[in-house]
């Protein structure tokens, strides 16, 4: 990989970062505090200017429930991480799991009829 492509692979990786913060309302502080790292370090990342290392990334990865992938590929799309990470779950539960899943689901569906 050139420098030119590691720069751009950096860059990749702090706006997903970014955009997991965004999207699950969690600021750099508090991401810091939960991984270990300090608030520049995070700021750091995503900004572009570096990126985690590949343990660090599996913690972020683990916390936001998304894979790895969501962390390093280009335009990911963290809620279709999120669905496949949830498919995942839901093809491994048991019946009784399924089940409760299902009412669960009819109760959301419910308050949003009703919102």
């Amino acid at each position: 990989m050139t420098t030119k492509d590691n720069q751009d692979q950096v860059k990749i990786i702090g706006r997903n970062i970014a955009n997991l913060l965004r999207d699950n309302d969690m600021t750099q502080v508090e991401l810091a505090k939960r991984i270990g790292v300090s608030e520049s370090t995070v700021g750091k990342w995503t900004l572009g200017i570096s990126a985690p290392r590949a343990g660090t990334m599996k913690l972020i990865a683990d916390l936001f429930r998304v894979p790895i992938s969501a962390i390093v590929e280009s335009q990911v799309k963290a809620k279709s991480y999120r669905q496949a990470f949830l498919f995942d779950r839901i093809a491994n539960s048991s019946e009784e799991d399924l089940e409760k899943l299902s009412k669960l689901l009819d109760i959301i569906e419910n308050e949003k009829n009703h919102s």
